[in-house]
């Protein structure tokens, strides 16, 4: 199990192993955790969930959504991963895409909370 989220200043030993900050993101943020049947990303709790992105949809509880190559995960309003699993390095969706940029990213988040409506502001 991975966890993201602020260090904890008082307990420095609890450190979550994804240390983030910013704007939305709490001590106890995101769990990943990776098993036979792949890997696994949910909020820690129902407050994360409007700071946890994929693909840039925004989870709506803290049902835990598999992960696949390639999927682009913001934390916050500006902490952008980039998913891959060197176990599955021989996907095909595991080559590099030089057009997953945290631009590109972001514009995805901004396209999907504006429900498409964001070409017609261009």
């Amino acid at each position: 199990m991975c966890r993201a989220g602020r260090r904890n200043k008082a307990h420095p030993e609890q450190d979550p192993h994804i240390p983030l900050a910013g704007v939305g993101i709490g001590e106890k943020h995101a769990i990943i955790e990776t098993s036979e049947n792949g890997s696994f990303l949910s909020a820690a709790s129902a407050v994360a969930c409007p700071y946890i992105h994929i693909n840039g949809e925004k989870l709506q509880d803290t049902k835990p959504v598999k992960l696949r190559p390639n999927d682009r995960i913001i934390f916050g309003s500006s902490s952008f991963f980039l998913f891959r699993h060197t176990a599955k390095a021989s996907e095909e969706s595991m080559s590099d895409n030089p057009e997953i940029t945290h631009e590109f990213a972001s514009q995805e988040r901004l396209e999907k909370e504006m429900g498409g409506k964001l070409d017609s502001l261009k």
